[in-house]
């Protein structure tokens, strides 16, 4: 288990780890028992401040400094790891009762890629941005025909497989990212967040080639759609101008993807399971759509 020290906190102030959400008194100095993991640090004050961090039986300290928390220098921390049992009788437990929930939301958010996506000087804010990915927005291939063209950016699997090849470690990292995203949009309240998650979203609902080719990213993408949309407050599942939005767009195109069985049996199933839950949620979606306009040149 790990410790978060937050020295010097103002009080009545609106801290979250996790789905662990207080005001501060005045006794506030942390939270201990923290699970192995990516967890995110947030704060509200006069701006949305936040912070992922990935703890292994570590120690983290900040220090409240000029309205955010700030990391101490390695001396400083040094004393705290020394001197931290003094301090666990008077820090906060963390909720271990909700602690799978958050573990759903986070499963593919390793610590190389906090490190790769977190910005400059740890904190997100308003002026600082994530180093996230860019997404592929559309694809130019010179030499390529009109017609080919128009399905390679119709059926995002090719720009899907550049954005893997060109930025991550692994493939699972694009849920990762897509995790990361989610949750700074929802807790930090990011519009930039906001903005990457409906990038990746949609670029992963609308990989039909990939559904065959590299089936095990989109079965693995699966639960992690469901949980956030079980997430995702009412009001965004519910709104009556929802079904112009890109979210029941992108799920749409991807229940229609999934509904083939000719795909592999494990994508094939947990597809079959999703548009149970899509329709649960929002009702019917998937419809049938006019084919891509072919441009031939």
């Amino acid at each position: 288990m790990s410790v978060v020290i937050l020295l010097e906190t103002p009080e009545s102030l609106q801290v979250g780890l996790d789905n662990l959400t207080l005001q501060t008194g005045k006794f506030f100095k942390g939270v201990k028992n923290v699970p192995e993991g990516a967890h995110y640090l947030y704060y509200r004050g006069q701006t949305s401040v936040s912070e992922f961090i990935y703890l292994n039986k570590s120690i983290e300290v900040r220090r409240w400094k000029s309205g955010r928390f700030v990391s101490l220098s390695q001396e400083e921390q040094e004393v705290f790891e020394q001197g931290v049992q003094e301090l666990l009788p008077v820090l906060v437990p963390y909720p271990n009762e909700s602690f799978s929930e958050w573990k759903k939301l986070t499963s593919f958010i390793d610590k190389d890629l906090v490190e790769k996506l977190r910005p400059i000087g740890k904190v997100i804010t308003e002026d600082s941005g994530v180093f996230y990915s860019t997404v592929p927005k559309r694809i130019v291939k010179p030499g390529v025909s009109g017609s080919d063209l128009t399905l390679i950016n119709f059926d995002k699997s090719f720009a899907l497989k550049q954005l893997i090849d060109h930025e991550y470690k692994h493939p699972q990292q694009v849920l990762g990212e897509l995790q990361f995203a989610f949750i700074c949009f929802m807790l930090g309240e990011s519009l930039e967040s906001f903005e990457q998650w409906k990038g990746l979203l949609n670029l992963l609902c609308n990989s039909e080639e990939a559904a065959q080719s590299d089936s095990s990213l989109l079965t693995e993408f699966i639960p992690v759609l469901c949980d956030q949309i079980a997430s995702l407050p009412e009001d965004m599942t519910h709104d009556p101008l929802l079904s112009s939005s890109f979210l029941v767009s992108a799920l749409s195109s991807f229940i229609c993807i999934l509904d083939n069985p000719g795909l592999p049996s494990l994508l094939f199933n947990r597809g079959q399971k999703l548009k149970a839950f899509i329709h649960k949620k929002f009702g019917t979606l998937c419809t049938e759509e006019e084919a891509p306009v072919i441009v031939e040149t």
